[in-house]
């Protein structure tokens, strides 16, 4: 089932269901699917798709996720996921993802106002700048080692003779 044409521009929406799976939740919103599982009480994977099924595929994860002992607290306005180690934030309206670690302090989190969005067939997710993050290398790129404040194409070339403000270039890391 898809929820859209393909040349439109289109964010999650709002949590419309969900329901508790051996290794975490899964639930839909207005435009997509979504699963969050556990691998470890500090390693949570997130699905965000617009179809139905999920893939497991993944040349970064090779494990799988387990059963823990996971807290789910609803809300009126958010699903909280908390392990021993860190705290999953679902905000409802609009959906969008909180991680925070066991002292309840903000690691990462989803632009409130964005979240994942798809334009076209390409998708993006809108992150929220913590104070003092900083943004260190990124693969073969050039100018300064703090990277904050700049755009970088995620995308590797073989360009010879770059300039020192060229991008993209051989290697890109995107963390």
């Amino acid at each position: 089932m898809h929820f859209r044409s393909p040349k439109i521009s289109q964010g999650s929406g709002n949590l419309q269901d969900w329901k508790k799976i051996e290794t975490g939740i899964s639930g839909k919103t207005d435009h997509t699917f979504f699963k969050i599982e556990f691998y470890s009480n500090s390693i949570v994977r997130v699905h965000i798709t617009q179809q139905e099924s999920f893939s497991d595929f993944s040349y970064a994860v090779v494990a799988s996720a387990t059963q823990l002992p996971i807290e789910v607290r609803e809300s009126s306005v958010s699903i909280n996921l908390k392990t021993s180690l860190l705290e999953v934030v679902i905000s409802k309206q609009p959906f969008h993802i909180a991680f925070k670690n066991a002292s309840g302090k903000i690691m990462n989190e989803d632009d409130p106002s964005f979240g994942t969005w798809w334009n076209g067939e390409q998708v993006s997710t809108y992150k929220k700048l913590q104070e003092g993050e900083r943004f260190i290398g990124l693969g073969e790129k050039t100018g300064p080692l703090d990277k904050r404040g700049r755009g970088y194409v995620n995308w590797n070339t073989d360009k010879f003779a770059y300039g020192t403000d060229d991008d993209p270039l051989y290697s890109s890391i995107p963390f």
